[in-house]
């Protein structure tokens, strides 16, 4: 076996080598972003229970306001509501 030869297996060997290395570090970092993406997924679910329940606990006065409405703009909007409902 010649010189050349051998150096063309070792640069064979690197490159196989390098190759191996960047695909698994490819297959790991695809890996870790799944199970980040999973658990970022997971924390918002549980989060839009908790705001759900907040928003299930305020009346519909409360709603108004949270969501940016003028004090005397809900009183006129919601008194408006009870007269329709009253009528049904």
């Amino acid at each position: 076996m010649t010189t050349f030869e051998r150096l063309t297996i070792t640069i064979a060997i690197i490159i196989v080598v390098i190759f191996a290395a960047v695909s698994g570090g490819i297959f790991i970092g695809q890996e870790l972003q799944k199970q980040k993406s999973l658990a970022a997924a997971n924390a918002a679910f549980e989060k839009s229970h908790e705001v759900e329940n907040e928003v299930e606990a305020l009346t519909p006065y409360q709603r108004c306001l949270a969501v940016g409405g003028m004090p005397d703009e809900c009183k006129i909007l919601l008194r408006g509501l009870d007269k329709t409902t009253q009528g049904k």
